[in-house]
C-alpha cells in the first residue's frame, strides 16, 4: 500500500523512506491511511495528489495538516498564537471565515490553504498572501508576519486572518475566471478586472497588482464582513458597526482615495471601537 502511495505521488526516497516509517511511530501508523481516504474523497485528482505530497513535505519537516479542513500548517506556524486563533476560526465555526475559505475545501476547487511564519521586521503588514506561482500547484500561502503582529490582541490576529483568507480567495478567483463556489457578483468582478487591468500598467509584479487591486476592491465591498467576521469571533459583544476600525486597518487609504469613507469617519469609527470589550480570546 505504501509504495504504491508513494508511486502515485511521485515521491522521492526520502518522502517514501519516511512514509514507510510511519509504521513504527504509533502515532504516525495511521497517516498512510488518511491519505489514501482523503484521496479517494477526491477522487485521487491532480489537486489532491499534490495537496498529499505537499502535506508529507511539511509533516516531514514537522509541521502540520488538518486532512479533514484541507489546511496545510508550516512548522514555524504550528503551536503559535496565529494558530490558535485559526484553529478557534474554525472550531467556532464562524461564519465569514467558513464561507470565506469555502472554495478551498471538500474538492470544491483546485485551491488549498497553507500558513507560515515569517521574520520580516521591515515588512509593517501584520501578514500577506502572495499571488501563486505556476509551480505553487494551486497551495495558497498565507505568512503571518511574527515581528509586526507579535503582542497585538486577539482581535488583530483574527482580522489578519480573516483579511488574508479574503485575498487568498481573490486570488483563486481571478485565477479560475471567477469559477464558484461563491462567485462574485459580475458587476464586482469586472471592477476587479478593471482594477487589476490597471495596477498592471503601473507595476508588472505579480503581488503589487493584486495587493492593490484587492485592497481597492475590499474597501468597497468587503468591510462589512469582517467587521461582522469579528463581532461573531467575539461572541457578539457591543455592535457590528463598532468592529470597523479594524476592518479598515490596511484598507483606509483605498478608502479615502475611492471615497468609500473619509477621515472624520475613520476616526469616529476608531472612538467605537475603543467600547469593544477585549475579554474572549480563546487563546489565554
Amino acid at each position: 500500500m505504501i509504495a504504491t502511495l508513494a508511486t502515485e505521488l511521485n515521491l522521492n526516497s526520502t518522502q517514501a523512506e519516511w512514509l514507510e516509517n510511519t509504521q513504527n511511530n504509533v502515532n504516525m501508523r495511521l497517516l498512510p491511511f488518511q491519505i489514501i481516504n482523503f484521496l479517494d474523497q477526491n477522487l485521487w485528482r491532480i489537486e489532491a495528489k499534490n495537496f498529499a505530497q505537499e502535506a508529507i513535505g511539511v509533516l516531514i519537516d514537522g509541521g502540520e495538516v488538518d486532512f479533514v479542513n484541507e489546511i496545510i500548517k508550516d512548522k514555524s506556524f504550528v503551536g503559535t498564537k496565529a494558530d490558535c486563533i485559526l484553529n478557534a476560526l474554525i472550531t467556532q465555526g464562524n461564519n465569514i471565515f467558513r464561507k470565506t475559505s469555502e472554495a478551498f475545501t471538500k474538492n470544491r476547487s483546485k485551491f488549498k490553504l497553507k500558513f507560515t511564519l515569517i521574520n520580516e521586521p521591515s515588512n509593517i503588514a501584520d501578514a500577506q498572501t502572495p499571488f501563486p506561482d505556476s509551480n505553487s500547484n494551486g497551495i495558497i500561502t498565507i505568512e503571518v508576519n511574527e515581528p509586526e503582529i507579535s503582542g497585538s490582541n486577539y482581535l488583530d490576529y483574527d482580522k489578519a486572518i480573516l483579511h488574508e483568507t479574503i485575498h487568498a480567495e481573490l486570488h483563486r478567483l481571478k485565477i479560475a475566471g471567477n469559477l464558484g463556489p461563491n462567485s462574485m457578483p459580475s458587476e464586482q468582478y469586472n471592477l476587479y478586472m478593471h482594477m487589476w487591468d490597471f495596477y498592471e500598467e503601473v507595476n508588472s509584479s505579480p503581488n503589487y497588482i493584486a495587493t492593490q487591486s484587492q485592497h481597492y476592491l475590499m474597501a468597497q465591498y468587503y468591510i462589512d464582513n469582517i467587521a461582522k467576521g469579528l463581532w461573531e469571533f467575539n461572541q457578539f459583544q457591543a455592535n457590528m458597526s463598532d468592529y470597523k476600525h479594524l476592518a479598515w486597518e490596511g484598507l483606509n487609504s483605498y478608502g479615502i482615495q475611492g471615497e468609500f469613507i473619509t477621515q472624520n469617519e475613520l476616526d469616529n469609527l476608531s472612538n467605537m471601537y475603543s467600547n469593544v470589550p477585549k475579554n474572549s480570546d480563546p487563546c489565554n
